[in-house]
């Protein structure tokens, strides 16, 4: 008789850590990291979620935004608190502070980086960041903005 291949003997259900039902292996989220013990999470979806968001809840968000500094820009705390300080803490193009929120919190200044070498170039409100990156990717824009709006008398 064969031993039993990989696929027959995965598992269709687990058991979650935090709230102790068996779900579905679709339930959890996939980690390379432990493929050796069936290649999942220890908790499920619904448990990570709640967690993520009751930490996000807790750190006012800071974590995250440390987080995405770090992957996204290469930048540290200290580094994007320099450049709002450069800025005297408003946008590099309009020159306003970020009036945008999200959630009923006020929003960050966006980091402005060149997605060809990644070089961080300024910190931007959302609008200017929106702006600046359709024109970037279609520099023949500002030019048939404008005269749209002159068309239309604005």
């Amino acid at each position: 008789m064969r031993a039993p291949s990989r696929g027959e003997r995965a598992a269709v259900t687990k058991q979650c850590r935090t709230c102790g039902e068996t779900k579905p292996i679709a339930d959890f989220y996939r980690n390379p990291a432990t493929v050796r013990s069936g290649g999942h999470r220890p908790d499920c979806k619904a448990c990570t979620s709640t967690a993520r968001r009751k930490r996000y809840a807790d750190t006012g968000g800071i974590e995250a935004h440390r987080q995405v500094l770090r992957y996204a820009y290469g930048m540290r705390p200290e580094d994007y608190a320099a450049k709002l300080a450069e800025q005297n803490g408003v946008c590099a193009v309009c020159g306003t502070v970020e009036v945008a929120t999200y959630k009923g919190r006020p929003r960050r200044l966006a980091v402005d980086h060149d997605h060809v070498t990644g070089k961080v170039r300024a910190l931007l409100c959302q609008r200017c960041n929106l702006l600046v990156g359709a024109i970037e990717q279609n520099p023949a824009l500002v030019e048939l903005a404008a005269a749209y709006l002159r068309q239309h008398g604005a």
